[in-house]
């Protein structure tokens, strides 16, 4: 029986490794911390591929700008812990409800919600900018 849930293709193999390749030039030379959310927020997009039109492609910019605004909300959060706990239950049951409504919602708890757990590893918003 033919699946068809993984497909290879070279295209999004380069498209990968082209928009990974500074952030791991850059890990190499010694500036982990600062470049590890850069790299975490291409892995959206190498995951999502490289879409054929340019009003696709819009698709990934809307991905990757969720992915810093999440970690960053994470790591606000976690500068006070009363507003820590129920704010990650808002986000979940927020993702939770959406998932049932939009199409896009599934970026949001497979995505968004991690990355928001993700940026309460931060010691603040400081520490999550740089």
């Amino acid at each position: 029986m033919k699946s068809n849930n993984l497909i290879w293709s070279w295209r999004n193999v380069r498209f990968t490794a082209v928009i990974a390749a500074i952030p791991v030039i850059i890990i190499d030379t010694g500036h982990i911390e600062a470049e590890l959310s850069l790299l975490l927020g291409a892995l959206p997009a190498s995951i999502m591929g490289l879409p054929p039109t340019r009003k696709q492609r819009r698709k990934i910019i809307v991905v990757g700008i969720l992915v810093g605004v999440f970690l960053m909300l994470g790591s606000f959060m976690t500068q006070w812990a009363i507003v820590a706990i129920p704010g990650m239950f808002l986000l979940a049951f927020g993702a939770a409800l959406l998932l049932s409504r939009r199409s896009l919602s599934t970026i949001a708890i497979t995505i968004c919600l991690p990355l928001a757990g993700v940026g309460l590893s931060y010691q603040g918003l400081a520490n999550s900018i740089h």
